[in-house]
Order: C-alpha cells, then structure tokens, then sequence
C-alpha cells in the first residue's frame, strides 16, 4: 500500500480534533479513507481515533455498513435537490414530518 505521507498526516491530525465530532462521548470510535477516484488506489487511511497497533483496523475490517445509507438514500437527494446545505441543522421534528426516522 503506498499512501500519499501528506494527505496520510493531514487525516491522521484531523481525525483527532474534537470539533469534527461533536456531542461524542469518550471512546466514541470512527475510521477514514480517502481514494483516489479514477483508479480506487487508497490515498490515506486512519483505523480509528485512539488506534493503536494491534487494535481492531475500522478501514480494512469487512462490516456491515449501516450508518452509510441516510447519508445516501436520505442526505445526498436532499443536498442535490438544493433542499439543504451540507451545514443544515435539521431537527427530528422535521424529518417526522417528511416520513422519515
């Protein structure tokens, strides 16, 4: 695997701000990769926010991917349709309204 040492640090240094995850509690986990889109080679990957070597790798493990289908089924639409902007604070008032949970 050789990854791009710039994009690789940049992922690594922001992965671990806070701000990026806000209202998460402690030991909230999460994984990043980034590749580039014309031949799928992997670019930067980070396994998680406190990994360590030995710990479970969250880019390379097979896992089922839940959380990835609002972002496309239910937030993608939205932000082509120009209904909202990636910053859009929505309340779940307003998605029980739209029929959605």
């Amino acid at each position: 695997m050789n990854l791009d040492e710039k994009a690789q640090r940049t992922a690594y240094d922001q992965f671990k701000k806070e701000d990026y995850f806000p209202g998460n509690v402690a030991g909230v986990e999460g994984a990043f990769l980034l590749l580039e889109h014309h031949t799928g080679k992997i670019v930067a990957a980070v396994g998680g926010r406190e990994f360590k070597i030995g710990d479970l790798n969250r880019t390379l493990v097979q896992r089922q991917p839940g959380s990835i289908f609002k972002p496309l089924v239910v937030y993608g639409p939205s932000l082509m349709k120009g209904s909202f902007d990636p910053f859009s604070v929505l309340p779940t008032k307003r998605w029980q309204l739209m029929g959605m949970r």
